[in-house]
């Protein structure tokens, strides 16, 4: 078998050495012709001897003689040729790609999510199998045939060709790719991740109770809740006050806080970073760092507390102690209450007490007073 692929590929490499020789006195459009019709047949020749297993490091020396020889082909021209013989000829019983994507697809299903950060999966459905393909810089396999022609083969069993020439650079399979999703998109919209998480933290803030001060947000467990105050006269004291709290609203809260270990909670929940949740609150508008940044921290009972600070906007709690007691004052509340307890049950208890003195004292008293 070797020596029969040896033979054929030498007896090719004569033929168009003849060949080339031929026309070597001839006019340079014709020795041109010539040299093209000569190199093409021995490429040919040599592909089939590669594609039956001739080895490819024994064709170098038939290149060679035929680059020696000839004007207008040198060594990487002809093995240029040989190369394009052998793809053609593996090619030549698949359909090219772009040819696949036009009567087998059948539909595109592009998943987009609610999150700010717009991310899309795209379900090519080629009937019997989907290929799935993901948005972002790295995940747009549509967009690189070699890729997408991969992901094909994987899915399906079936390996595709090349698409034709015209539509293998870059811009241009894009396009056509472009156009194949125009034609059978359909568009799915779901809940992603980081709404999901937004969504939970707004529903947490909305159930806690709010408080006037870092503080009170960490004793307390709730929110801190920045509300802006009156800006009123001195002179207005004069006129008495009406004591009415001020009712937080996304108007005179300047901003809220919550505890690092909130948000930590809530993005793991959700399966994806603090970072993520971040970055999603930040396009949303909901951040109040010129930078989106959010993370602060408080000094408080000799700890470092880390906590984020957001906008109003994001939620605001529908319970606000705007004086929450402090621990000595619910301390003496607690004595009041106990002593208000006391002090309620001992007249009744002395009263009793006292009627049945006192009718004996009376009686004594009147009992000495008789007998006196």
């Amino acid at each position: 078998m070797a020596d029969d692929l040896r033979g054929m590929v030498a007896d090719a490499r004569d033929e168009a050495l003849a060949q080339i020789e031929s026309v070597a006195d001839a006019s340079p459009a014709e020795k041109g012709a010539g040299e093209e019709e000569a190199v093409h047949t021995f490429a040919d020749t040599v592909a089939d001897a590669l594609l039956e297993g001739f080895g490819e490091s024994s064709t170098g020396v038939h290149v060679s003689a035929i680059a020696d020889t000839a004007d207008y082909f040198n060594k990487t021209d002809v093995q240029g040729v040989i190369q394009e013989k052998v793809e053609a000829k593996k090619q030549a019983d698949r359909r090219p790609f772009n040819e696949v994507l036009e009567t087998e697809l059948e539909e595109v299903v592009t998943v987009k999510t609610t999150d700010h950060k717009q991310d899309a999966t795209y379900r090519w459905d080629f009937g019997t199998a989907t290929v799935e393909t993901q948005s972002g810089k790295d995940g747009r396999g549509h967009f690189s045939w070699p890729d997408f022609r991969d992901m094909y083969l994987e899915a399906t069993g079936n390996d595709a060709a090349k698409p034709v020439k015209d539509l293998r650079s870059g811009d241009t399979w894009r396009q056509f790719v472009v156009e194949q999703m125009e034609t059978k998109e359909r568009v799915v919209e779901t809940k992603g991740p980081r709404t999901a998480a937004v969504e939970e933290l707004q529903n947490h803030i909305r159930n806690a109770t709010g408080y006037p001060t870092l503080g009170d947000m960490i004793d307390r467990n709730g929110v801190y809740v920045d509300v802006k105050q009156a800006d009123t006269p001195e002179w207005w004291a004069a006129f008495g006050s009406d004591d009415g709290e001020i009712e937080p609203t996304t108007d005179n809260v300047r901003r809220i806080g919550i505890q690092s270990q909130l948000a930590q909670r809530v993005a793991e929940n959700n399966g994806i970073s603090t970072r993520a949740l971040q970055l999603e609150l930040d396009g949303r508008d909901y951040t109040t760092g010129y930078d989106g940044s959010v993370s602060a921290q408080k000094y408080y009972g000799q700890t470092v507390h880390s906590y984020w600070e957001l906008s109003a906007e994001l939620a605001l709690p529908n319970e606000y102690e705007p004086a929450p007691e402090t621990a000595t004052e619910a301390t003496e509340r607690e004595l009041e209450e106990m002593t208000t307890d006391t002090d309620g049950e001992t007249p009744e208890a002395t009263a009793d007490g006292g009627d049945d003195g006192d009718d004996g004292g009376m009686g004594t008293v009147g009992g000495l007073g008789g007998e006196l």
